[in-house]
């Protein structure tokens, strides 16, 4: 029983999925959207300087939704699966 806790929270966390989302320029919704993924029960993870967007884990079952609100309320947004990405390809390719 003391390991319950644990167990719990593992297996919630394999049930989430990572999302890369990218806004426009002029994205006047910032805090609407972050509302909605707060609603969501997502956590922003990481917030990009380089381009407009964020990292963020939604539970696996509000993906969907959150991708449907995307396009009921014309956002704007490219939302992907958030991966690793490396400057050389396949970073073993690479090594000699």
């Amino acid at each position: 029983m003391r390991f319950a806790p644990i167990f719990i929270g593992t297996a919630l966390a394999s049930s989430l999925s990572s999302l890369m989302v990218m806004y426009p320029d002029q994205f006047a919704y910032h805090t609407e959207l972050m509302g909605v993924l707060q609603e969501l029960e997502g956590t922003v993870t990481h917030e990009y300087t380089l381009f407009n967007g964020f990292s963020v884990d939604l539970p696996q079952d509000c993906v969907d939704k959150f991708k449907e609100m995307n396009q009921e309320f014309r956002w704007g947004l490219e939302i992907e699966d958030d991966q690793e990405v490396h400057a050389l390809g396949n970073p073993k390719e690479h090594v000699a």
